[in-house]
């Protein structure tokens, strides 16, 4: 199952807002979580700068995160998750992978790794989403919600810290990216404590 809609959170400063992410989850059949939580970041696909190590020495470990141009799934972000991710946790047995109609699931890179590897692919038709994907309805909602709780309450503790005038300079950036796979991986592990008969 991928969420990509938005999480509105309060901010009254502007280059917060434009550093965006998209968050890719994976739910397993039997409820356990197999595959980290998939973060897309604004930035720079490969980048192998000693801050950018420094500053993924800092992320939450119930995270994986990855660059692109557009901070939204692509091919390529895709097939990283599959070769480094699902695949290897599926050690070769035929499954069923369920996603929404978004282009880059459908490329021909994608099916051919997942033809390869025995992965049945499944895409969910625009508008059908409440028919036949239950859990986006009643995974999302609450999930994100309880994200933007805990977005909040971090901005409120970072605003304190952060002069305003300096927000858009990559160190805030980094700071805010930093701040945001621990809201994810905290937020992971509240719903799974809260809500977990929604994901088994």
């Amino acid at each position: 199952m991928k969420g990509n809609k938005t999480v509105w959170v309060k901010s009254q400063k502007s280059g917060w807002g434009k550093q965006q992410a998209t968050m890719q989850f994976t739910i397993f059949a039997d409820g356990v979580a197999h595959v980290l939580r998939l973060l897309i970041f604004l930035g720079i696909e490969v980048s192998k700068t000693t801050v950018r190590r420094c500053e993924a020495s800092w992320y939450d470990t119930r995270v994986e995160v990855v660059f692109n141009g557009k901070a939204y799934t692509t091919t390529a972000t895709i097939l990283h998750w599959l070769s480094k991710q699902l695949l290897p946790e599926l050690g070769g047995l035929p499954s069923l992978l369920i996603m929404d109609l978004l282009c880059s699931h459908k490329t021909k890179p994608v099916k051919k790794l997942l033809k390869k590897n025995d992965v049945t692919l499944s895409l969910v038709p625009a508008g059908c989403t409440g028919i036949v994907q239950p859990v986006d309805i009643s995974f999302n909602r609450p999930f994100k919600d309880m994200l933007k709780e805990e977005v909040n309450k971090r901005f409120e503790q970072a605003d304190n810290n952060i002069d305003p005038d300096d927000i858009t300079r990559c160190s805030a950036m980094r700071e805010m990216r930093v701040m945001i796979t621990k809201c994810v991986g905290a937020t992971w592990e509240r719903f799974c404590q809260e809500k977990w008969e929604v994901i088994i």
